[in-house]
């Protein structure tokens, strides 16, 4: 009887562990996309019949912590008006790599480009630590990749900026 009491402990004891690992593993269950903003675009410029690609174009990629959650805003960029349509946006995290992929819903090319309102991202249920984030930004006029590592704590407020080759009217 002692020793099926000891057994029946003992299995009591490997399951207690087993379910403590499995909660400390929770937070890629709890990761989430929160809030996403992309309201599309203003300030549009008047149609062209011909498009040169002529200019660089430097954006920025913000990343803080606020109320325990990552936002990242996407700032400062020109492009192709069909974007007006607004954006899908979905977020994974694998392991410490957090993926983040904005598209716009349009494929099609419009005859005008327009500022990108900003894009903001919202991700909850991220622990402290270090991560790497690729974020990748889509649309009719090409895409953006930027891979940045970060730590993740109430102190995290930083801006990546990044260069891009953008099509403007030939009347500019």
């Amino acid at each position: 009887m002692k020793s099926r009491n000891i057994f029946f402990l003992a299995a009591f004891a490997a399951a207690a562990i087993i379910a403590a690992s499995c909660s400390s593993m929770s937070a890629d269950r709890d990761f989430k996309l929160a809030s996403f903003s992309a309201p599309g675009c203003s300030h549009t410029k008047a149609p062209s019949d011909e498009y040169i690609i002529e200019k660089v174009q430097v954006g920025t990629l913000h990343l803080q912590s606020k109320r325990g959650n990552l936002k990242i805003t996407l700032s400062g960029l020109s492009d192709n008006c069909s974007i007006k349509e607004g954006f899908d946006c979905q977020a994974r995290l694998e392991g410490s790599v957090i993926h983040v992929d904005v598209v716009a819903k349009s494929d099609e090319s419009a005859n005008c480009i327009c500022a990108v309102d900003d894009i903001v991202t919202e991700l909850s249920g991220l622990e402290k630590g270090g991560y790497t984030l690729i974020y990748k930004y889509k649309s009719s006029d090409g895409s953006i990749t930027q891979e940045v590592e970060f730590e993740f704590s109430a102190l995290l407020n930083m801006t990546v900026a990044f260069e891009r080759t953008i099509s403007y009217p030939k009347n500019n």
